[in-house]
């Protein structure tokens, strides 16, 4: 149980201030796709597609991607939480 108390950050369930940090950040990934494609510029998803199309590119996506995956289903605790105490 002790392992899991360390994955699992146990805050204030009225806290919501990382559901609004989610929210936030989906709202700007769609506010600028959309402008984006109206503005025929490149959209985040073409820029993600093109870095993978690079070798060395594709191999730090690769790992960045793994590690923030791990990170967010359970791998290890938030590590900021550690260095602002």
């Amino acid at each position: 149980m002790g392992q899991w108390s360390q994955v699992f950050m146990l805050n204030d369930s009225r806290d919501r201030a990382g559901i609004i940090g989610w929210a936030l950040l989906a709202s700007v990934v769609v506010i600028f796709d959309a402008w984006a494609l109206t503005a025929k510029r490149q959209t985040m998803s073409a820029a993600f597609l093109e870095a993978t199309r690079k070798p060395v590119c594709r191999e730090v996506l690769a790992i960045m991607w793994g590690a923030l995956t791990w990170h967010l289903f359970g791998g290890r605790p938030d590590p900021l939480r550690k260095l602002v105490g």
